[in-house]
């Protein structure tokens, strides 16, 4: 099974945290809310994912493939 994730937008509302970093990589605690969905995800049997990325594309896909590959 395939799950799709959004992580693209500008997250405006979270500035100047997000100035230079996606909000999906903010920190919470000792996580990030990206490392949250894909573990729970994977936790529950889901093996293929598809992110939706846009603002700080590259950001999301290194950090992607860091901790995930």
């Amino acid at each position: 099974m395939k799950a799709v994730i959004l992580v693209a937008g500008f997250g405006s509302r979270l500035r100047p945290l997000t100035d230079n970093l996606p909000k999906a990589l903010l920190p919470i605690g000792n996580s990030n809310t990206l490392t949250r969905m894909v573990t729970s995800l994977q936790k529950h049997g889901i093996s293929e994912f598809i992110f939706v990325t846009g603002h700080f594309e590259e950001k999301i896909k290194a950090y992607i493939t860091t901790h995930f590959t």
